[in-house]
C-alpha cells in the first residue's frame, strides 16, 4: 500500500513538472511572439516615417522641417509595451503557482481565464488548456 502511494506521488510530481515545463515553453513562445510583433511594428513605423519625410522633402524644398521635435513623443508609448510584458510575467507566475500548489482544475481554469482577457492572451488558446 505504501509503495502505491509513493508511485502515485512520483507520477503526480512528474506530471506537474511536465505541465510546468510545457506552460513555461508556451509562455516563452508567447513572449517571443510579442517581441517579434513589436519589432515588426517599429520597423513599419520607421519605414512610414521615412516615406513621409521623402514626400515632404520632394514637395517643399524651402519648408523647414520642425517635425523632428515630435518624434521624441513616440518613445513614451514604449512604457505601455513594458507593462504588457510585466502582465505576461505575472500571469506566468500565477500559472506556476497553480501547478505547484495542486489547485483544482476549476480554480486553475478560472485563473487562466482571468488573464486571457489581456489582449495578447485573447488570441492564444491557453484558456482551453486543461491539466
Amino acid at each position: 500500500m505504501m509503495m502505491m502511494n509513493r508511485r502515485r506521488k512520483r507520477r503526480r510530481r512528474r506530471t506537474k513538472m511536465m505541465m510546468m515545463m510545457m506552460m513555461m515553453m508556451m509562455m516563452m513562445m508567447m513572449m517571443m511572439m510579442i517581441i517579434e510583433e513589436e519589432e515588426e511594428e517599429e520597423e513599419e513605423e520607421e519605414e512610414e516615417e521615412e516615406e513621409e519625410e521623402e514626400e515632404d522633402d520632394d514637395d517643399d524644398d524651402d519648408y523647414d522641417d520642425d517635425d523632428d521635435d515630435d518624434d521624441d513623443d513616440d518613445d513614451d508609448d514604449d512604457d505601455d509595451d513594458d507593462g504588457d510584458v510585466v502582465k505576461l510575467m505575472k500571469s506566468i507566475h500565477i500559472l506556476i503557482n497553480c501547478i505547484h500548489s495542486g489547485t483544482s482544475k476549476r480554480h486553475y481554469n478560472e485563473t487562466v481565464k482571468i488573464y486571457t482577457f489581456h489582449r495578447y492572451f485573447s488570441s492564444f488558446a491557453i484558456a482551453n488548456y486543461n491539466l
